[in-house]
């Protein structure tokens, strides 16, 4: 049992049971798809299906960051009602392994089953593969937090506006100084 964080569409409540929705993989792009198939031709019998697996955070930096890049998507912190993880990997070597699959550059074979065995890159992105896990709290992600934490992540210095018409009822703004 531990706290992770969960990214999700869905709109859960506290206290309310999260299991995978069931469509993770039919969502990806044929790019996703195909990381998915190599993945799932590594997988050993005694690990869980990614598609049929909740995937949680560790690190709620990790989660935000996800959340940020998701149109309309939530940020929980949950609690794990599994008695054990499933599995604990690395999804930057699965972000690898998409970006190699999409770039059409050949996936090197030890990839897939790195994950699988639980190795971490240098700067890990730990993900958790449980079947449930139960909502502590919604962590109230606004649009205005995410776009925030987008431009810190990503170094982008918001431009100043300078209103140039104001009609009273349609300002005009332009990107530039407000001299």
């Amino acid at each position: 049992m531990g706290q992770y964080f969960r990214s999700d569409k869905r709109i859960f409540q506290p206290g309310q049971v999260i299991r995978t929705a069931g469509h993770f993989i039919e969502m990806h792009p044929d790019a996703g798809k195909r990381t998915e198939e190599l993945l799932e031709a590594a997988r050993p019998e005694h690990k869980p299906k990614r598609g049929r697996s909740l995937m949680l955070f560790e690190s709620e930096e990790e989660a935000r960051k996800f959340c940020a890049r998701m149109s309309g998507g939530h940020l929980y912190s949950v609690e794990a009602t599994d008695a054990k993880t499933q599995h604990r990997g690395d999804m930057a070597l699965v972000n690898h392994i998409a970006a190699l699959v999409e770039a059409g550059t050949d996936v090197p074979a030890h990839l897939p089953t790195d994950y699988w065995n639980g190795v971490a890159t240098p700067e890990p992105i730990i993900e958790v593969l449980l079947e449930s896990a139960v909502v502590e709290a919604d962590l109230n992600y606004t649009q205005e937090e995410r776009d925030a934490f987008i431009r810190a992540l990503y170094q982008i210095k918001p431009k100043p506006y300078a209103v140039i018409d104001d009609d009273d009822d349609w300002p005009l703004f332009v990107a530039g100084p407000a001299d």
